[in-house]
């Protein structure tokens, strides 16, 4: 039975949080989005978070050093602030897969946080991704319409007029409980220095 606990995994990722009053107010926006935008799903308001890496399936015998190393590389870097405005799309213009609101930010800055991050988790066997980190703030996925591009020229007017900004202080270790909402779960907050 301590064998099974061993192997027992976690899909766990690191993200910068947003903090709850944003979160409820872009959750409304969300819904009145929903109405012009046919996406199969959509993010829950509670859930929503600027991902700077995702991990995958972590055995939860390394949770402890990924907490340590996660505490010392938030100790050389100080707080900045994060807006987010405007939406956009990857995938096919046509039939896009993601939805996103746009991150504003000194770019030098979150870079230091996403190599800081990446430095201090590749000892542990976590490799980076491939592509080039691009922050964005996931709304929905799986665009099901016909026009896309018109109806998103609608739904735009949702999110404008509305700029949401903070001090980033802290990341966030969150863990992914599939078949629930909101999905996922805090398990480490590590801060910046002050």
């Amino acid at each position: 039975m301590e064998g099974d606990k061993e192997n027992e995994s976690q899909r766990l990722f690191i993200a910068l949080p947003l903090p709850e009053l944003i979160k409820e107010e872009i959750g409304e926006r969300m819904k009145a989005m929903r109405q012009k935008l046919p996406f199969q799903r959509w993010v829950h308001p509670s859930d929503l978070h600027i991902t700077v890496q995702f991990l995958g399936d972590v055995q939860t015998e390394r949770i402890t050093a990924l907490h340590e190393a996660l505490q010392q590389s938030m100790l050389p870097l100080s707080a900045f602030e994060v807006e987010i405005h405007g939406l956009g799309v990857f995938g096919r213009s046509d039939k896009p897969s993601v939805l996103w609101a746009g991150i504003e930010t000194d770019a030098e800055l979150l870079a230091a946080l996403h190599r800081s991050v990446i430095e201090s988790t590749q000892p542990l066997g976590f490799e980076p991704e491939t592509r080039p980190y691009r922050p964005h703030l996931t709304l929905a996925r799986r665009y099901e319409g016909s026009d896309a591009a018109s109806e998103l020229k609608e739904a735009v007017a949702c999110m404008t007029g509305n700029e949401w900004s903070w001090m980033a202080d802290h990341i966030m270790l969150y863990k992914s409980k599939f078949g629930s909402q909101p999905m996922y779960e805090a398990i480490g907050r590590y801060c910046m220095k002050d």
